[in-house]
C-alpha cells in the first residue's frame, strides 16, 4: 500500500504543478516551482493518508483525498505567489528589499512545514 499512496501523491503533485506552471505564462513567475512541487507532493501524501477515504477506490486507494488535498494546498501556495511586475526602477527596488526580508522569514517556515507534513506522514504509518 505504501507504493500506491507515494504513486497517488506523486501524480496528484505532478498534475497540480503542471497545471500551475502552465497556467503562470511568464517566465519571471517559474522560480520556485521544485518547493511547490515538493510542499504539494507532501501535503497530498499526508492529506490521502488522514483524510477519510470518499469517492472511487482505484487499486485498493481512494484517490479523492489525495487530489483535494494536493488542490487545496496548491491554491493556498499559488495566493501567496506576487501577482505583478514593478512599473519603475524605484518600484522594483523597493520590492526587491521587501523579498529579502520575507524570504528570510518564510524560509524557515518552509522547513517547519516540510518536517510536520513528513511527521503526519510517517506518523500514520506507525
Amino acid at each position: 500500500m505504501f507504493l500506491v499512496y507515494l504513486l497517488f501523491a506523486l501524480l496528484v503533485s505532478v498534475l497540480l504543478t503542471a497545471i500551475f506552471l502552465l497556467s503562470l505564462g511568464r517566465k519571471e513567475s517559474r522560480q520556485g516551482f521544485l518547493l511547490f512541487f515538493l510542499l504539494v507532493f507532501l501535503a497530498a501524501w499526508a492529506g490521502g493518508l488522514w483524510v477519510t477515504p470518499v469517492g472511487p477506490s482505484v487499486w485498493g486507494v481512494y484517490w479523492v483525498p489525495f487530489l483535494f488535498a494536493g488542490l487545496m494546498f496548491a491554491l493556498l501556495l499559488a495566493a501567496t505567489a506576487p501577482s505583478r511586475r514593478p512599473r519603475s526602477l524605484r518600484e522594483a527596488a523597493e520590492q526587491a528589499s521587501q523579498e529579502e526580508q520575507v524570504e528570510r522569514a518564510v524560509g524557515w517556515l518552509f522547513w517547519v512545514l516540510v518536517a510536520a507534513l513528513v511527521a503526519a506522514i510517517i506518523a500514520r504509518y506507525i
